[in-house]
């Protein structure tokens, strides 16, 4: 800050503890210096761990234990269940409470007459008077009055009880939820409000359990049981009101558990968050006037009294609830009933606030909440019987506390200066605890046991309270993105850096809790987007570590500002993913150490590895959570990727998944790295993929030195001049060489998948490569999965007893034999079948895994472009002429068949959706590829929903067209065509034409024209 700021004096003695001794002999000390001097703290997640794991063991177990007690006096919501419970033990009988009245259902609503009158004003007052002493008075004020409740005579007595009571505990509940914004930030609260809120579903169990207990005493010294119920859980609140100004904290200032360094850190954590300053979280009138101005807080409060008068109504009556199911429990067995129903609320609160800390998600989680509980109100009011309805009583629970309890932090969090968060968590709570004076009445005795009204009013108001909080989320995510987008800087334009923090929520920089989810997963298409991002990063640097995953993705023409990233890359501390598509790969400025896109916008991945990945050692570690790295490096022509100390990528200590394409690794000129004993099988990496690279032996045998359990490995080694990149043809650089396999025993252990295309060039025989191949593959004893182009040289040393014991499956790929055979489809087809055929025939051990498969696919991407234009006649004869060497077919799944265990057959082909086809890799989000299933063995032809089995086989046609028994059918009779154009064999099947016109089936006209085929006939054909 660049001028003096007068503010508050912290005076030595604000740093002494409680009781008065000097433990931190701090010096004076202003507002000014303690933003500064936390300012300064960079706060790890060690640090920070254990800051807040002091403040949890002084502060959490004692707001449990009071909101225990409270709720186990009746408080704010569990004293009308002991109520719900004393009912059953004669209250009704001594307050002379006519069971066929509302009596006893006033009793319980109007304790929230003095509770919604009296919680806003507490929140006013509560930090100028010292939360912990005053919570403390509070709860010894309402220990009284609730221990003397037992000794109430008449009706009009217990009203009276109920409305000090009600007063007093007013300031509870609220106060609690803005005691705990003032230790914990957004990131961290909502755990720690469930521990507090969630002690309600404990003490709903805990009732029952405690009323089951006392309720023996009924009669005793001539008592009736709900008088002892009442007195035996008033008196410990008492004794533990006077400890509570011991035990808690009254500010993390003078927090006693806390060094001078520890409250630093406190403060450092709540400055990191935009609106969080110091001076912001006094109490102002200012920031109370705009929470009264603010729409939404009303919205909340609306939503909050639909939740709290489903938490009053079913926590008070669930006893007679379940008593009224039908099921013939005595008093003792409803009240033991009772527990399992709380402790499944309470779990699922617990869980759904850990994620909800987690993901920085509220309204999603208010929305499921509220949507579980009416699914189980619609379970109480179908009432179809004991089972339903009492699993609807678990139901209601599982969303019940989640969407209630999250609410009061949704609110708080969105609300960063303490005046206005004051007085909107306070008007919530109040207006949502008008819900209890009406609530109790939704159940009137004269509807028991069914309760049909109240459960539809409840689910009516259910469905009010979901729509709020969608309407509330919806509007958060486009407030959210209007910031992002930059529209709405105007807030802050001339201002002061000072005015800004000031701002609260209605700064640019504020955006919620929706703000995360909005950066979690970014895609980055052209320079405009990145220019964009970096913009709203260098506002907020904390929104670096929302995001998880990054794609950048752009073509050259869109290339102007994608450099602007360059800064914020290596500030990524939570990126888990990235993936990014470029131009070609530019080394000339890898030493530099600061540049990830050089001034032409083409990614130097060198240094964006060495100096984000790998880091020199005097720097500190960035992307420290990357586990996927995808590079494409489009148009690279035959410039070298000149690893150096891009080398790093392979040594990351997180990273298990690597991704590279369209690379020339340059083994000759600083590609080869040496790693130490130390590092042999040092890291995590367990999937490598290499698509369209000049790969480089001596390269892949240094990196597979490095894996501790490499699982997945895939080569698509370079074989044809691709994107101005010409295929290496020197046999020692490719992976042709033995060192190669020499290399991949190394991981022997683990590899359990492995594809390669590739190998050698100019058909040099194997043989004459590596005389131990096929022993060496024989070694991989862990290899499940084989994916293997005809052209690889590993085919040849799995011909020659080369075949690994563990292998499941076995698939060949088609694309180079395509380029081979100048994509003559014929020529494809024959190449393919014939060497299928002598593999099971000559090469295929006879014992093989259980569900061994063969599996042959086709990816041949000029025969599907010439597919896609053709018309059915052609593509009928492009079908024959490729796919269906039927004998082959046929006969290689019969030989599979035979084996033992049987195996099975498969053929497939990439389809794209879109009817278009790429060459891999699919870059710049260009469609992917689904692979889709044409023959299985055990199963079917079939492709694009065609059966294979009408397809025109000339052969076949010949022999049925010789014994008259192709059939022509009606529609192609009328239309005058013969059997020649129909094509159709009488099986079912539609013909040629009918398809043409979607027509699903044909229809013969069998007296006229022959005998029909039938599928009998084509089974001969075949056999």
């Amino acid at each position: 800050m660049n001028t003096h700021v007068e503010g508050p004096v912290l005076n030595a003695p604000e740093y002494k503890d409680e009781k008065g001794s000097d433990t931190s002999p701090t010096p004076p000390m202003t507002v000014e210096d303690i933003e500064r001097s936390a300012s300064a703290i960079e706060v790890d997640a060690a640090t920070e761990a254990r800051v807040l794991r002091k403040l949890d063991i002084r502060i959490v177990p004692m707001i449990c234990w009071i909101y225990l007690m409270n709720f186990m006096d009746r408080g704010m919501y569990s004293l009308a269940i002991n109520i719900g419970n004393a009912k059953l033990y004669g209250m009704e009988a001594d307050l002379d409470i006519d069971p066929e009245s509302n009596k006893f259902q006033l009793a319980v609503s109007i304790l929230f007459v003095t509770y919604v009158i009296f919680e806003t004003p507490s929140n006013m007052v509560i930090k100028r008077m010292k939360p912990a002493r005053y919570l403390g008075g509070l709860m010894f004020l309402w220990g009284l009055v609730a221990t003397f409740s037992a000794f109430v005579n008449n009706y009009a007595s217990l009203l009276a009880c109920r409305l000090l009571l009600g007063m007093f505990e007013a300031g509870l509940f609220p106060g609690v939820i803005l005691y705990l914004s003032m230790f914990y930030n957004r990131r961290n609260v909502s755990l720690r409000q469930a521990a507090f809120y969630g002690t309600s579903a404990i003490a709903g169990g805990l009732g029952g359990l405690v009323a089951y207990a006392i309720g023996e005493m009924d009669g005793y010294a001539g008592w009736r049981g709900w008088r002892w119920i009442i007195l035996i859980n008033g008196i410990p609140t008492i004794l533990t009101a006077i400890a509570v100004p011991f035990v808690l904290p009254n500010s993390p200032e003078t927090a006693k558990c806390l060094t001078p360094e520890d409250r630093r850190v406190l403060l450092a954590l709540r400055m990191k968050e935009t609106g969080q300053t110091v001076s912001g979280q006094e109490f102002s009138k200012e920031d109370v006037m705009k929470g009264v101005k603010d729409w939404k807080v009303y919205a909340y409060a609306i939503a909050q009294f639909v939740g709290l008068g489903m938490l009053y109504s079913f926590s008070v009556f669930l006893p007679t609830i379940i008593n009224g199911l039908g099921g013939g429990w005595s008093r003792q067995t409803v009240q033991a009933l009772t527990i399992p129903v709380y402790v499944a609320g309470f779990l699922s609160y617990v869980i759904g606030a850990y994620y909800s800390d987690k993901t920085q998600q509220r309204g999603l989680f208010c929305i499921t909440g509220l949507t579980v509980s009416m699914i189980g109100y619609i379970f109480l009011i179908a009432d179809k019987g004991l089972g339903l309805s009492f699993a609807g009583c678990f139901v209601v629970a599982l969303g019940l506390w989640v969407a209630t309890g999250i609410a009061f932090s949704w609110i708080g969090v969105n609300n960063p200066r303490y005046g206005k968060r004051a007085f909107a968590s306070g008007m919530q709570i109040t207006i949502g605890n008008c819900s209890g004076i009406a609530a109790p009445f939704l159940y009137a005795s004269d509807t028991a046991p069914e309760y049909k009204p109240g459960y539809g009013a409840t689910i009516g108001l259910l469905a009010l309270g979901i729509a709020i909080y969608i309407a509330l989320h919806l509007y958060f995510r486009m407030k959210n993105k209007r910031k992002l987008s930059g529209q709405e800087n105007w807030r802050i334009e001339g201002k002061t850096e000072e005015e800004i923090a000031e701002m609260g929520e209605e700064n640019p920089r504020f955006q919620g809790l929706v703000e995360p989810y909005i950066w979690r997963d970014l895609e980055v298409l052209k320079g405009e987007h990145a220019r964009r991002i970096a913009a709203a990063l260098d506002s907020r640097d904390q929104r670096a570590d929302f995001i998880q995953d990054l794609a950048i993705r752009y073509h050259d023409e869109h290339r102007d500002g994608i450099e602007d990233l360059n800064h914020f890359m290596g500030l990524m501390s939570r990126l888990r993913h990235l993936h990014v598509e470029s131009p070609c790969p530019n080394n000339s400025e890898w030493q530099n150490g600061t540049i990830y896109f050089d001034g032409y916008s083409r990614i130097d991945y060198t240094n964006l590895l060495a100096s984000s990945v790998y880091p020199r050692l005097d720097m500190q570690m960035a992307l420290p959570a990357l586990q996927s790295l995808t590079l494409h490096a489009h148009g690279s022509g035959n410039n070298k990727f000149t690893l150096g100390r891009g080398v790093a990528m392979f040594r990351h200590p997180t990273l298990r998944s690597i991704t590279l394409s369209c690379l020339d690794f340059d083994t000759r000129s600083g590609g080869e790295f040496e790693v130490s004993e130390e590092e042999t099988k040092s890291t995590p990496l367990q999937s490598l993929t290499l698509i369209e690279c000049n790969v480089g032996v001596r390269f892949l045998d240094s990196i597979l030195k490095l894996p501790k359990a490499l699982k997945e490995l895939s080569i698509g080694e370079r074989l044809h001049t691709f994107d101005g990149c010409e295929p290496s043809m020197v046999p020692e650089h490719r992976t042709s060489s033995a060192l190669f396999l020499t290399a991949l025993q190394r991981q022997a252990d683990s590899l359990q998948r492995l594809q390669h295309c590739g190998g050698h060039v100019n058909y040099l025989t194997p043989r004459d490569t590596d005389p131990e191949g096929a022993a060496k593959l024989r070694s991989l004893v862990s290899l499940e999965h084989l994916e293997l182009g005809f052209e690889s040289h590993l085919y040849y040393y799995l011909r020659t007893n080369g075949f690994p014991p563990a292998l499941k499956s076995l698939k060949m790929l088609d694309s180079a034999i395509s380029i081979h055979a100048g994509h003559d489809l014929r020529s494809l087809s024959d190449i393919a079948f014939r060497s299928l055929l002598s593999l099971v025939n000559e090469c295929l051990p006879r014992s093989l895994a259980e569900g061994f498969i063969l599996h042959l696919k086709f990816s041949d991407h000029s025969f599907f472009r010439l597919f896609e234009i053709a018309d059915p006649t052609e593509q009928s004869h492009l079908l024959s002429a490729l796919f269906f060497d039927r004998a082959a077919t046929y006969k290689i799944a019969s030989m599979l068949k035979s084996f033992s265990p049987p195996a099975h057959f498969l053929v497939s082909r990439e389809n794209f959706p879109s009817g278009r086809s790429f060459i891999p890799p699919y870059m710049h989000g260009e469609e992917l590829p689904v692979e889709e299933i044409m023959y299985n063995s055990e199963d079917f032809w079939r492709f694009n929903g065609i059966d294979y089995r009408m397809i025109d086989d000339e052969s076949w046609r010949i022999q049925l067209k010789k014994g008259k028994k192709l059939l022509v059918c009606k529609r192609c009779r009328v239309r005058g065509l013969g059997v020649d154009e129909c094509l159709s064999f009488g099986d079912g099947s539609a013909c040629i034409p009918c398809r043409g016109v979607n027509v699903q089936g044909c229809e013969w006209d069998r007296e006229e024209d022959g005998e029909p085929a039938g599928l009998a006939d084509l089974e001969k054909a075949k056999a």
